[in-house]
């Protein structure tokens, strides 16, 4: 088990380029078999919240359903659906 933060103090003149690099850490570590600490940010589409979550990803999904049926927490998350 391995784990590892990046934490970056980022000047507004190179956000765009880290926010790039922190993209490609994250997937480097999900194709070395690796999952996401779900904090901070996180730009994932459709695809990698279903891979992120596998199996589970429907019974997240009827949870989201049964308990926030309007859509009011966690925006975008689980949209797609």
């Amino acid at each position: 088990v391995m784990g590892f933060g990046l934490l970056p103090g980022t000047p507004q003149s190179v956000l765009p380029q880290a926010l790039m690099m922190l993209d490609m850490a994250s997937d480097m570590s999900i194709a070395a078999g690796g999952k996401r600490y779900l904090s901070g940010r996180i730009n994932f589409d459709a695809a990698r919240w279903r891979a992120h979550f596998g199996e589970r990803w429907p019974v997240l999904c009827a949870a989201k359903a049964q308990y926030d049926p309007d859509g009011l927490l966690n925006l975008g998350f689980i949209a797609w659906e």
